[in-house]
């Protein structure tokens, strides 16, 4: 990918990002927010505002996951400021093209109705750490909590989540 092209904005190079990346983001995003179409709509704005944000970007790590993040911080603010977090119950359900995320549907099902059940605020950490594979600094610095906060909403969630999920054995 020519990272020097996306800076520049150039269209055939925004357009070839856009076809190796879109298709995950949005599968993420909507697993994040639980709404299709708001997912669609970040990741149209993250492709918009790509030239922009390739600014912020130091060519260290996968720019796959710098992406996501970038994502995911879009979908953060536009929730700030919407004061809402939509249910997550699509977190754990098949992605776009069909593949299950694990093999076993029923787990993953349940799995998916006890995430949902979770509070925002825990569903949120539970979502960053696992799924984009945050640290607690930085998720504490995305959901502007502190460090301590993310550990004990975490642990507080994994808690509940297997309290829901032995209930259901």
């Amino acid at each position: 990918m020519d990272l020097a092209a996306l800076r520049r904005g150039d269209a055939a190079a925004i357009a070839e990002c856009y076809r190796r990346h879109a298709g995950g983001l949005l599968t993420m995003l909507h697993r994040f927010i639980g709404s299709r179409e708001d997912a669609e709509d970040i990741v149209h704005d993250v492709f918009v505002e790509l030239p922009r944000a390739m600014a912020q970007y130091q060519e260290h790590g996968r720019f796959d996951a710098w992406l996501a993040r970038v994502a995911v911080r879009r979908a953060i603010d536009q929730q700030r400021r919407r004061k809402w977090f939509a249910p997550l119950s699509a977190v754990f359900e098949r992605s776009d093209d069909g593949q299950s995320i694990d093999r076993d549907v029923i787990a993953l099902d349940r799995a998916g109705n006890a995430l949902a059940k979770l509070s925002p605020s825990l569903r949120q950490v539970v979502v960053l750490r696992i799924m984009l594979d945050l640290t607690h600094p930085e998720i504490a610095k995305w959901l502007g909590i502190s460090v301590q906060a993310s550990e004990v909403r975490l642990h507080r969630a994994i808690k509940q989540l297997r309290q829901q999920l032995e209930h259901l054995r």
